[in-house]
């Protein structure tokens, strides 16, 4: 999930001060800083940045996520709907409609 969010928002969503990493790490029973560092490695390895410790798991979802950018961001507006995140869903569609 948080790969899809990733490949379809703003990177800034993710810093552990925001409103919107508190939701999705509480949703996700983690804390802000975990969601913010699973999401600085998702940008390393996307980046190809060598030398950093990026579970192969990790890898093969952003692989599949640059794959089909377009499934993905289906996915991540889904994955808001059915988590009650309506201020992320609606970040997102914006920045959507504004890539069309």
């Amino acid at each position: 999930m948080l790969v899809a969010l990733y490949m379809c928002s703003d990177f800034a969503i993710a810093d552990d001060e925001r409103a919107e990493n508190a939701l999705i790490a509480s949703d996700l029973s983690r804390n802000p800083s975990s969601v913010d560092r699973q999401w600085r490695n998702i940008k390393d390895y996307l980046n190809r940045i060598e030398g950093k410790n990026i579970s192969n798991t990790l890898k093969h979802f952003c692989d599949a996520a640059v794959e089909d950018v377009e499934s993905v961001t289906g996915l991540a507006l889904y994955f808001c709907g059915l988590s009650g995140w309506e201020h992320i869903g609606k970040i997102l569609d914006e920045r959507t409609e504004q890539e069309t």
